[in-house]
């Protein structure tokens, strides 16, 4: 926590609401909401699936190409 330095009405909000003097410091831990959390984690597991999928079958068909290669080359 820490020391406020702003005094009573200096400042004010939109609503035109004067400010009142605090001595404290107030912070509240935010945690993420369930539904946030699900939809990110859901979104980078199907990233990350898509990304495995892509490199298998880059590999799979690198491993086509150069074996029809070489079976063209013994012909």
């Amino acid at each position: 926590m820490g020391v406020n330095a702003y005094p009573e009405n200096v400042t004010a909000d939109v609503a035109g609401n004067k400010n009142l003097e605090l001595n404290m410091l107030r912070y509240f831990h935010y945690s993420i909401p369930t539904a946030s959390l699900v939809l990110s984690s859901s979104a980078t597991g199907a990233f990350v699936l898509t990304v495995l999928v892509v490199t298998l079958l880059t590999v799979s068909t690198t491993s086509l190409q150069n074996y029809r290669s070489f079976v063209l080359g013994l012909i």
